[in-house]
């Protein structure tokens, strides 16, 4: 789950990375339960227009060339339908695939049997080659989509509305169903007018280009053809883009938005805020990314001594008290408790001791320490903990020279660019099988300088994703282990993502955790 804060979505993939509204749990898309229908109804009439803020504009509404976090989702999410709708509680339901399945044994080959009789906005009927083509594009696009499909071999259309996956190497099946959810956007069909300005996709809505203005306001108007209009909440959605935290939290104060998320201090504070109502979900974690961990550009970086003094030299707790009040806990590890690949030892391993990484840096051999640059973006909440944690470095003679990099765009692209060894982000929470594509191996999105990891660690993984049902915990919790060990990120805090809310607009409605990566409420399916 790349989101807002690099979610996989999320999620960072990346999204996630996450939570969804518990209203829009069961929207379950082909059939929505009398329970959850009478609750629905009794919000009353639904508002008719809903807009959002966000803190980007997408370099395109292309979903096979979209990220799911930064925001990129929501633009997607409106327009696009996935093969698989991701509920909640983490279960996979039919969304424009109504079946899908493993083929024989090894998590080698899976078939998505697709809805009929789908139309896309332009009123095009959708085909399996219409899926065949959408996932061939996708495979190269540089995505957390394509970081999903690493291994795929081939995609075919082997049925009118039959797309069957082959793999190189097994993918377990949670991890397939997630990349072909809403979660990572891999089963987002487009039609054949999508482009980076045009939607043509099979979603509730789709954009009104003489409404929007780009880079600045996404008007989205409900699809004519449109296969289940019934889930459908809004007249018009707008995604409205602002450029920093202050500025939405200023929009939503006045009443120009009706929502928006961040994590942050800001948005702690924010909670506090008369007459907005605030809800809490989990959002991932928040690390010092070691991404230069062989030391192209810092050679200390190499050594893992170095790495683990870095670890053992910041005050999680201080941190999390100090920068974050009360929507942040101290966590060493990738993965949030709750999620596969957690290993509740590994949560407190590097305890706070900085008489501990003065040691391990001297038989480094950097007594005196040394000094590398990263990134602090205001735009996306992380310039004070930024902040926070080079004042703890320099307190054992580790010196973070920050650059700072106030728009957003620039900061993720920046990021990656491999000119910095190190930042600090978020990364949203989701399973290690899910979330495995996006930090380890080469093509990594979370190793831009594309640096081999330890042979066991991709082993361990292999391992999983080959194994039946629960039987690959053990091995994704060993890949976990040399993960927290090696120190490739120092994972610092698990942050809770805040929602703000008009009054009104979404009443009686919780935020309900998600076991998948994802920007946050899915304001396709919104219920007042």
């Amino acid at each position: 789950m790349l989101q807002t804060h690099l979610r996989h979505r999320g999620r960072v993939r990346g999204a996630t990375f996450g939570a969804l509204v518990a209203a829009s749990a069961a929207v379950a898309l082909a059939c929505v339960s009398p329970a959850l229908a009478s609750k629905s109804s009794a919000h009353g009439a639904a508002a008719t227009n809903l807009t959002v803020a966000v803190t980007v504009a997408p370099a395109t509404l292309d979903p096979r060339k979209l990220d799911n976090g930064g925001g990129d989702l929501y633009y997607a999410e409106l327009a696009y339908d996935s093969f698989l709708y991701q509920a909640p509680t983490g279960a996979f339901l039919p969304d424009l695939a109504t079946s899908w399945k493993e083929v024989g044994k090894g998590n080698k080959e899976y078939v998505f049997k697709l809805r009929p009789n789908v139309k896309f906005s332009d009123g095009t009927i959708m085909t399996a080659q219409d899926a065949v083509a959408t996932i061939t594009a996708e495979e190269k696009a540089g995505t957390t989509c394509s970081s999903e499909l690493t291994t795929l071999k081939s995609v075919t259309a082997t049925g009118p509305l039959t797309v069957t996956l082959k793999y190189s190497a097994p993918e377990a099946p949670d991890t397939v169903w997630s990349a072909f959810s809403q979660t990572f956007m891999c089963g987002d069909i487009v039609g054949a007018n999508t482009s980076g300005t045009v939607t043509d996709g099979t979603g509730p809505y789709m954009l009104d280009t003489s409404q929007t203005i780009t880079g600045s306001k996404y008007v989205y108007v409900p699809n004519p053809y449109y296969w289940n209009k019934s889930l459908r909440r809004y007249q018009k959605v707008t995604l409205e883009v602002f450029s920093s935290i202050t500025e939405e939290l200023s929009a939503i104060r006045t009443g120009a938005v009706d929502f928006m998320s961040a994590n942050g201090p800001q948005a702690a504070a924010a909670r506090k805020t008369p007459g907005l109502r605030s809800y809490l979900a989990p959002f991932g974690t928040l690390s010092l990314w070691l991404v230069d961990f062989k030391g192209k550009l810092v050679p200390a970086l190499a050594n893992q001594k170095v790495r683990q003094a870095l670890e053992y030299a910041i005050n999680r707790p201080l941190l999390a008290k100090e920068v974050y009040g009360g929507t942040a806990s101290p966590n060493d590890e990738i993965t949030v408790a709750g999620y596969n690949g957690f290993v509740p030892s590994l949560q407190n391993y590097y305890k706070y001791n900085p008489a501990k990484a003065r040691k391990l840096l001297k038989e480094a051999g950097y007594p005196h320490g040394f000094t590398f640059t990263s990134i602090a973006s205001s735009a996306v909440g992380y310039e004070e903990p930024s902040v926070v944690v080079a004042a703890e470095l320099a307190k054992i003679g580790v010196t973070d020279k920050l650059q700072q990099e106030p728009n957003k765009t620039e900061a993720v692209t920046a990021l990656f660019s491999r000119k910095y060894p190190a930042f600090v982000w978020g990364f949203g929470a989701g399973p290690l099988v899910g979330s495995a594509s996006l930090l380890f191996g080469p093509q990594a999105l979370f190793n831009p300088f594309h640096n081999a990891q330890p042979a066991q660690l991709q082993r361990d993984l292999n391992k999983g994703n080959a194994a039946p049902g629960n039987a690959g915990t053990k091995y994704f919790q060993q890949a976990e282990a040399i993960n927290t060990k090696e120190a490739y990120q120092v994972t610092l805090l698990d942050l809770e993502e805040v929602y703000l809310v008009r009054p009104g607009v979404i009443s009686n409605v919780g935020i309900t955790p998600r076991s998948v990566m994802s920007e946050g409420p899915d304001i396709a399916f919104y219920t007042p």
